[in-house]
């Protein structure tokens, strides 16, 4: 009976182990780039996620295990730009990796293990969470010599290597943003790389790229520029013709002269130029080639093919389609009403080298293949996690409450293995549990419009089952504040204080309700006219505010992530502590102390004697505690201490994205949420 039902929870495919962690089952995507198919191996297969790392698939694409939990823990390794397989060898494996935030910690990466271990072979920049990382590839190999590789970077220009990526030169000098690079499949002499114009953030400083279009005809070793502006990616559908993306999606072209000059090829596509949505019909964002067609699919999953030889664009008829993640349905399943998650902002289309009538698409939320070229769909991404999380909360028992960016609320009632979706809102930043009754919760997001950010407040009375929005009357105008942090009064029923961006004087600053969020008010006595306390950013900051029971009498700490400033509340006026030994990251209570996680460590604050005690000095991010065990996320994992923070035991090898994990206390076990792979749990002593 136990081993049905954990077939059942689990499904055919045995769920893989990063050490002792085992990944929660959420079905959540993030933007998933491209399916890499082993020629050699048909059924082994990478995967790679904006911010979520990358994957490899043993039985052709049906299921997916992590692989980053082996790379350097640095931010920039959990973006991944493009993967490039030996056609020989299905373990070995180049990887482009990096990120715009932290350009100098990219760079090319080499595996001769299937992912296992990887060394950095040559730093560069890459923008695996970058404008344009839908489009393209930025790692090629020739065709007859595949030691001959490209590797196309984010404005630092195309490099070279001739003995399988293990070492590399830079082969064309241009601050161009490319977008792909791609070998003739006939003639190992010819190459393209094509480059958009980029205007973002690159490092700390914006920058301004341009983009144009390049050439080389001795397997890359020089380039000429063939054009200013050019397509963003293309395929060779033959000796005599390119196909390429223009204008932004907009167009597709052809080229009879390799590249130099092209021609409209749109007969047959839905086009509408004024359309510019990320999921649109008129947009069209990825090529492949079969060896009889060219494949197109617009960003909303509506897919055309393409005669090779021919003039005018086919349009498939809708598929057939079945969403189960891991033997049960999918929470974002179409189910012919509503948002259809199907091809939304398609991002790539892999033909399998063995079978042409196997297919995959990739989009911002899943992995799809079909088996009888585009006819039927079936979800394929059976243990792919690569959602950013907020927050994770203890529920009482094996309840778990999530809030992640993108698809909102969440909860498990088994203790972390598997969540069901409440489809609240898409980012619920804060969520609070009433330690009087479980059942009641508060928590912060979106207003549901898909916006990356937290002004609204959400109320449950049945433990997260459905939720409602209070009147919140007397807060100041949230349509330009944003409120990240809230907690729940121990002491005073349906009482609650929450954090609001912006100056005191400018309505910013704390504010309490105590009929359960109908009404608020600010209780900013104390604070200086011209403080902005709370952080405006749903981005990298955890609980400002927390509260504890002082013998009946509530206290309240405020500690702010922005100006590093920490004030308490015994009386209803607050007062600055000093001694606090960094910037503020997450505050909780436990045990009638605060705990601060800081940039110079972990603080604890008795606020019965004012007294302060550091538990270590490592900078820490993210806090949970239950009993005498205390979790903290920092920079490569996680600690846990169970006597109260006398000493510290390391959890974190071996967990994938364990940069800053969240960590969460349920019973017997301890669960971990991440920047970009979903959570995570191991069980831990009771």
């Amino acid at each position: 009976m136990v081993a049905a039902l954990a077939l059942m929870l689990i499904g055919s495919t045995p769920q893989p182990l990063y050490g002792a962690w085992k990944s929660g089952l959420i079905g959540g995507g993030g933007y998933i780039q491209v399916v890499a198919i082993s020629p050699a191996k048909p059924t082994v297969a990478y995967a790679w996620v904006d911010v979520g790392g990358f994957y490899r698939s043993d039985n052709g694409g049906k299921s997916w295990r992590m692989l980053h939990g082996s790379t350097p823990h640095s931010a920039a390794m959990q973006g991944v730009r493009s993967i490039s397989v030996h056609p020989a060898n299905p373990n070995e494996i180049v990887i482009a990796a990096g990120d715009h935030w932290s350009p100098a910690s990219g760079g090319l990466f080499r595996s001769t293990d299937g992912g296992k271990t990887v060394r950095k072979v040559t730093s560069t920049v890459f923008g695996a969470n970058a404008d344009h990382r839908w489009t393209g590839l930025a790692l090629a190999r020739a065709n007859r010599n595949p030691s001959v590789m490209l590797a196309a970077t984010l404005g630092d220009g195309v490099f070279r290597s001739a003995d399988g990526g293990k070492s590399w030169k830079k082969a064309l000098d241009s601050d161009a943003c490319f977008t792909d690079v791609r070998f003739s499949p006939v003639n190992d002499q010819l190459a393209w790389a094509s480059a958009q114009p980029y205007d973002n953030w690159l490092g700390e400083k914006r920058a301004k790229l341009p983009g144009g279009f390049f050439r080389s005809k001795d397997g890359g070793e020089t380039w000429a520029k063939l054009a200013e502006t050019g397509p963003s990616e293309i395929v060779v559908e033959s000796p005599r013709r390119l196909v390429g993306i223009f204008e932004g999606g907009h167009e597709i072209r052809q080229s009879r002269d390799n590249g130099e000059t092209w021609t409209s090829l749109t007969d047959g596509l839905r086009l509408d130029a004024k359309d510019n949505s990320f999921t649109s019909d008129s947009v069209y964002q990825s090529l492949a080639v079969t060896p009889s067609h060219v494949l197109t699919a617009s960003s909303r999953g509506t897919f055309y093919r393409l005669p090779k030889g021919g003039q005018k664009w086919q349009k498939l008829p809708e598929p057939k389609l079945k969403e189960n993640y891991v033997a049960q349905p999918w929470h974002a399943r179409w189910e012919g009403t509503g948002w259809r998650h199907f091809g939304s902002a398609l991002a790539s289309i892999t033909v399998d080298p063995s079978n042409p009538r196997r297919w995959f698409f990739t989009d911002w939320y899943a992995i799809y293949r079909s088996e009888d070229a585009g006819v039927s769909w079936n979800l394929s991404m059976d243990y792919v996690e690569s959602t950013v999380i907020h927050c994770i909360v203890p529920g009482g028992g094996n309840m778990v409450h999530l809030g992640m960016a993108d698809n909102g609320y969440f909860r498990s009632l088994d203790g972390g293995v598997r969540y069901a979706n409440a489809k609240v809102n898409s980012n619920m930043k804060c969520i609070a549990v009433d330690p009087s009754n479980r059942r009641r919760l508060f928590a912060v997001g979106d207003p549901g419009n898909g916006s990356w950010f937290a002004n609204t407040l959400y109320a449950s009375e049945d433990a997260g089952g459905t939720w409602t929005r209070p009147a919140a009357k007397g807060l100041p105008d949230m349509s330009k504040l944003r409120a990240n942090t809230l907690a729940i009064d121990p002491v005073r029923p349906n009482t609650l204080r929450l954090g609001v961006s912006g100056k005191i004087s400018e309505g910013g600053g704390v504010y309490e309700s105590t009929d359960g969020g109908a009404n608020f008010r600010a209780v900013n006595d104390g604070l200086p006219p011209d403080l902005a306390p709370f952080r405006s950013d749903i981005w990298g900051v955890g609980r400002e505010l927390a509260v504890l029971d002082l013998n009946g009498k509530t206290v309240w700490l405020l500690a702010s992530h922005d100006t590093w400033q920490v004030y308490l509340a015994t009386d209803g006026t607050w007062k600055e502590l000093k001694g606090a030994s960094g910037k503020p990251n997450d505050v909780i209570s436990h045990k009638g102390k605060f705990w601060l996680a800081t940039g110079g460590g972990l603080d604890s604050f008795d606020p019965a004697n004012e007294a302060w005690a550091k538990a270590f000095a490592k900078p820490a991010y993210r806090l949970a505690a239950a009993r005498k065990r205390i979790a903290v996320g920092h920079d490569d994992g996680v600690l846990l201490s169970t006597d109260d923070g006398r000493t510290w035991e390391e959890l974190g090898q071996n967990l994938p994205n364990r940069v800053r994990p969240i960590p969460a206390i349920i019973e017997h076990r301890l669960v971990v949420g991440t920047g970009g792979s979903g959570v995570f749990w191991r069980d831990i002593p009771r």
